[in-house]
């Protein structure tokens, strides 16, 4: 994949998506006249994208020694600076994408977990207090009635 290809691939994809991409530029160990980028954990696509564009037009020092221009033609590998590495492709920047969304999605799920739990929680603790509302006044209308009780045997006695 050449640099232009690259950059036109991260401009499609969202900016603040966090991946398991690059980022720091150079000169790849393998053919020091193509471009090479780090591989980097929890970078954005925008930051990947500043990186490809900050490598457009810059001149960059070879492994062994020479100067080497990048421009849109030049292709694109991800190697650690000084090792080599693998060409970077379409179906990667698919692969690195996709495994950032289902932890999106992942993330989301726990958190609708962890808010159902809180829930059901919330629910439970609902239900006890009604509960013992319940008891509470069955236990006032049960004192009520001895109450009314003792005092309508109390009017009886009187009465006699």
């Amino acid at each position: 994949m050449t640099l232009d290809e690259l950059i036109a691939e991260l401009e499609k994809l969202p900016p603040d998506l966090v991946v398991d991409g690059f980022n720091h530029a150079h000169s790849y160990r393998g053919y020091y006249d193509q471009l090479a980028f780090e591989p980097a954990c929890g970078v954005t696509i925008k930051s990947m994208l500043d990186e490809c564009r900050y490598a457009e037009g810059r001149t960059f020092t070879g492994y062994k020694g020479g100067e080497f221009l990048m421009d849109g033609l030049t292709d694109c590998w991800l190697a650690e600076w000084g090792k080599l590495g693998h060409p970077i492709y379409p179906v990667w920047l698919r692969l690195i994408v996709r495994e950032a969304q289902i932890k999106e999605e992942s993330s989301e799920v726990e958190r609708l977990r962890a808010r159902n739990d809180r829930l059901e929680a919330a629910a439970k603790w609902a239900a006890e207090m009604n509960d013992c509302v319940r008891n509470v006044n069955w236990m006032r209308v049960k004192d009520a009635g001895h109450a009314l009780s003792n005092a309508l045997s109390a009017l009886k006695e009187e009465g006699k």
